[in-house]
């Protein structure tokens, strides 16, 4: 299979004015590229053809923050017209203190402020990129993204902008992005934002027909996003500080306890509990609770490569054991501190051992995403 980008009709008379176009353009190369991670969501489509997987249906939409806006609108602008009520007093002020850390490769923001003040800004940085929210739940601290287009990796950009709108809605990026946001609370003032991405892409069958297919996440599109949240915090300011640089993988190894497969992190449980979060995401287990006290996180599989698979490609690493990990069900991660490293133990939602082969594949996929 390979990945496409969809040319949709065109009219005789759209045809004929590209055809012009071209014919009137030297030096054009057919090969130009796009620098990596530009993003522009801001001309996206909604789009309702994208088949979804059943377990992606919309969740209950927690409206207590939710910005009220007709569309895009730039943290400019954003600042402009909510910095301040009638009578000066700032609702939603710039915010100091950021700092873009990074721990091998996983990124996020540790930011100076309240979660409860912060929640806000964090609701309106994906109206100002042009992103719908799909659920919003301060409660949990957790916010994720509709699937978006990014039409900044479409060919011939400077084409599409010299015809407009005509044009611009001949192409489809082939590709979709979803991103999952989810906030953590150190202490009571200081907060720590994380980003996971996902990507779809449409795929050509070699029988013929196309399907879209789930894709491994893009860390430096996470760290790009989380750069510009970084700025848009700021009120559109040049950047942050950056800190917490690690670049070497993490030494992970294998072990038993009591029968039960182990992964050992030579980390300590807070930097591993930083990194663990980010990483279940990109390897779809969706975290619907957190004990930081006690290293618990609470995770439910929410889907695999294919669209047209409910099981997902954890299903075919257990292919003919009776059992398998399924989308819907529910485990928990428990990270131990021994002092010289971090132990992760998988366990069912009851705190109940798992299968050895559940168990080993869950953290298999953990392990790779620690090595990459």
């Amino acid at each position: 299979m390979k990945k496409i980008t969809q040319y949709k009709p065109l009219s005789i008379v759209t045809f004929t004015s590209t055809a012009l176009l071209l014919a009137s353009c030297s030096g054009f190369s057919s090969s130009l590229k796009l620098p990596d991670h530009k993003i522009d969501y801001k001309n996206s489509k909604s789009v309702k053809s994208l088949e979804v997987p059943p377990d992606l249906t919309t969740p209950e939409f927690d409206s207590t923050y939710t910005v009220n806006s007709n569309g895009s609108v730039s943290a400019v602008a954003y600042g402009r017209n909510q910095g301040a009520t009638s009578s000066g007093v700032r609702v939603l002020p710039s915010v100091q203190g950021i700092q873009l850390k990074r721990a091998g490769n996983v990124t996020w923001l540790e930011v100076q402020a309240s979660a409860d003040s912060l929640w806000p800004k964090l609701t309106a940085f994906w109206t100002s990129l042009g992103i719908a929210l799909k659920s919003n739940e301060p409660r949990v601290g957790v916010m994720e993204t509709e699937w978006a287009e990014n039409r900044a990796g479409l060919p011939m950009d400077w084409i599409r902008k010299a015809l407009g709108k005509v044009f611009q809605d001949t192409y489809d990026a082939g590709t979709r992005d979803k991103f999952k946001l989810r906030v953590e609370r150190p202490s009571a003032n200081v907060t720590n934002v994380f980003i996971s991405h996902r990507r779809a892409e449409e795929m050509l069958l070699d029988a013929g027909g196309v399907k879209w297919e789930v894709k491994g996440s893009d860390s430096g599109l996470e760290a790009e996003i989380l750069n510009r949240l970084s700025i848009f915090l700021q009120g559109g300011g040049k950047g942050v500080v950056k800190g917490g640089v690690s670049q070497a993988p993490s030494q992970v190894t294998w072990s038993t306890l009591q029968g039960v497969p182990v992964l050992n992190v030579a980390e300590s449980r807070k930097s591993t509990w930083l990194k663990v979060g980010v990483m279940l995401e990109r390897i779809g287990m969706s975290i619907e609770g957190q004990d930081r006290a006690d290293g618990v996180f609470k995770v439910v599989y929410r889907g695999g490569e294919s669209y047209k698979e409910k099981r997902g490609w954890f299903s075919r690493i257990f292919k003919g054991n009776k059992k398998t990990v399924n989308v819907g069900e529910e485990y928990q991660l428990h990270l131990s501190d021994t002092g010289s490293h971090t132990m992760i133990v998988v366990t069912d939602e009851e705190g109940q051992p798992v299968s050895q082969k559940v168990a080993r594949g869950i953290l298999s996929k953990l392990k790779a995403e620690f090595e990459r």
